[in-house]
């Protein structure tokens, strides 16, 4: 087990070769079948290959192996984030939240946040205060707060570059230096 361990960990985190590392990873499944971070581990695997499909039922079975053990439902969230099936994604971080554990409850947020939930978003924030883990939730808040911030600038930069094409093109035609259909259907 040991080599096949350390071979699909060198290929996954060092060469970043995937495909060895899947195999790799399949050959450790297939030896030790009982094994959750060996499904855990393959399931990665197939989600950074985008095989998210996949990744999703080894996912499913380690979680089956180690109900107890956030990554997984964290892992399948993700798959499953991935396929756009939200709600599923969201009923296997809820089943998560009794683990207690900060990785689910970051992934609740940002399933809050995709949604537009700023209830959702609040409530995880709220977890995390007072915990050690709190400085996650403003990192969370910081993230949240950038975005909504950004999506007016990035519209207004786009209604300018537009209103620049257009101008110019304007400007260029009235000039009579050469027009294209382009610029005169402007």
């Amino acid at each position: 087990m040991l080599t096949t361990t350390i071979a699909a960990h060198y290929y996954d985190d060092v060469t970043g070769e995937l495909e060895k590392a899947a195999q790799a990873y399949q050959e450790w499944t297939a030896s030790y079948p009982q094994d959750y971070r060996a499904h855990l581990n393959l399931g990665n695997a197939y989600f950074e290959q985008g095989q998210c499909e996949k990744a999703a039922e080894e996912c499913r079975e380690s979680l089956r192996l180690e109900p107890g053990s956030g990554a997984p439902y964290v892992d399948l969230a993700n798959s499953l984030l991935a396929l756009q099936r939200f709600d599923e994604a969201r009923q296997t971080l809820q089943q998560a939240r009794k683990l207690e554990n900060f990785i689910a409850h970051n992934a609740l947020y940002a399933l809050a946040f995709l949604r537009g939930d700023s209830s959702g978003m609040a409530e995880q924030q709220q977890w995390f205060a007072g915990k050690p883990e709190e400085d996650i939730a403003l990192s969370l808040t910081y993230s949240r707060e950038t975005h909504l911030h950004l999506q007016p600038a990035r519209r207004m930069r786009n209604e300018i570059q537009n209103y620049h094409s257009t101008y110019r093109n304007d400007t260029i035609c009235r000039a009579g230096d050469h027009c294209n259909s382009s610029a005169v259907a402007n």
